[in-house]
């Protein structure tokens, strides 16, 4: 197995691109790290141009890449010691002032300024959590944290009876424990600031919950819906758990079944995702009937149908969540782009938000459009905030700090055409 992986090594350096030298001599370049010889003989540095990063940087950081790499194959060998000694990250070569990460965090790396930043904010103001094994303190304070982000604009519970399953530290049944677990692991993620600090926890529970994934989907029943809608829910925080489109696809499929059997329960959060038009609507929030009326504007707005926003009462949203005032400002650069419309959806971010992957791209289709249309000083003030929003997403979602780039690559570009 070594042998094998070793072969597909090195037939991906062999795969390496001539340098930048040899590309203008137009010589001959080999594979040789950590330069070529021909850059060895000349006494300059070997750099190559990196179509990803769009960049020239310098083959020793391949070379310190692949040692990397051969130094963890040989402690793979070994016996893991119960605390395993640090990366030698001054081993690493640097790659725009930062240190480039294997893993998930490759090829985008974090300045290091930001790290010491986020490593001085670190002082934790929330209930320690060392296991998996949720208390009655943590219970309440998850369950409060759900009720009071999620619930109001996703009812998944929508009655008496389903929301007693909150309020119950240990379960039942395997569905109701299901329910439970995926709550905890969402409330996890509404921590104001967008603060990650109980990531880990929330996959240990999600992973957890997926135990009884296989129980709650034996039968067709409501807890089947509620569970794939909490599953969809989850995936506007980690899409690398599920896709949301085949999870309300499948919910809605599952109601079918339950329509057929005469089954006649339907959460008014399935009619909202379905992008389709409630026609009454009881015993529901003003912040539901607000999301219900963004929902059914985007469905017709895909349909290519005139559209309007004259069913979202703006003057009201000031009182509501403030997920809900982003999400009715996404609809309105969405449908009637404008430099208000940027600047209020950049405004309607602030540093205690609950943030999703969506985020990231509103906040840089927002600051994008003040850049094309809007003068200098709007265009600045409009980066400032999405750098300042971008950076706060980074912090679970690295991948936004590449939106970071384009943003500045973008306002460069301007400045100069």
């Amino acid at each position: 197995m070594a042998v094998a992986e070793k072969n597909e090594l090195d037939a991906l350096l062999q795969l390496l691109p001539a340098c930048t030298r040899c590309r203008s001599v137009r010589k001959r370049c080999d594979t040789l790290l950590p330069e070529c010889a021909n850059c060895t003989r000349s006494g300059l540095q070997c750099t190559f141009y990196d179509p990803i990063s769009k960049e020239s940087l310098p083959r020793e950081y391949i070379s310190s890449l692949v040692e990397h790499l051969r130094s963890l194959e040989a402690a793979g060998g070994k016996e893991t010691p119960d605390h395993p000694a640090p990366v030698n990250i001054g081993s690493i070569v640097k790659v725009r002032n930062s240190y480039p990460c294997l893993g998930k965090n490759a090829p985008l790396a974090a300045a290091a300024a930001v790290v010491r930043r986020n490593l001085r904010q670190s002082n934790c103001i929330y209930l320690p959590v060392s296991s998996t094994v949720i208390d009655d303190a943590m219970h309440h304070f998850l369950i409060d944290r759900y009720m009071n982000t999620l619930h109001d604009l996703f009812p998944v519970f929508n009655s008496d009876q389903n929301l007693d399953v909150l309020h119950t530290l240990r379960q039942d049944s395997s569905g109701q424990t299901f329910l439970l677990k995926m709550v905890y692991s969402l409330a996890c993620h509404c921590l104001p600031g967008n603060d990650n600090r109980l990531v880990d926890l929330s996959d240990a529970l999600y992973r957890e919950a997926l135990i009884h994934i296989d129980t709650l989907l034996k039968d067709h029943s409501i807890e089947a819906v509620q569970g794939m809608l909490l599953l969809a829910l989850r995936s506007t925080f980690d899409a690398t758990t599920g896709s949301i489109g085949q999870l309300v696809n499948f919910s809605h499929r599952l109601l079918i079944e339950l329509t057929s059997h005469s089954v006649l329960q339907m959460t008014q959060t399935t009619d909202r995702l379905q992008c389709t038009t409630p026609k009454a609507i009881s015993s529901t929030t003003e912040n539901a009937q607000s999301l219900c009326a963004v929902y059914a504007l985007q469905a017709v707005h895909r349909g290519d149908t005139p559209t309007t926003l004259d069913s979202i009462i703006l003057d009201k949203l000031d009182s509501n969540s403030p997920m809900l005032v982003a999400t009715v400002r996404q609809i309105h650069l969405l449908i009637q782009p404008s430099i208000e419309s940027a600047q209020n959806l950049l405004a309607a971010y602030d540093d205690q938000m609950v943030y999703n992957i969506f985020t990231s791209h509103w906040i840089y289709r927002a600051a994008s459009y003040l850049i094309d249309h809007a003068d200098k000083d709007a265009a600045t003030d409009g980066c400032i905030a999405a750098a300042r929003i971008l950076e706060r997403c980074a912090m679970k979602w690295p991948n936004s700090r590449a939106l970071q780039g384009a943003l500045q690559d973008l306002r460069r570009d301007k400045r100069t055409s």
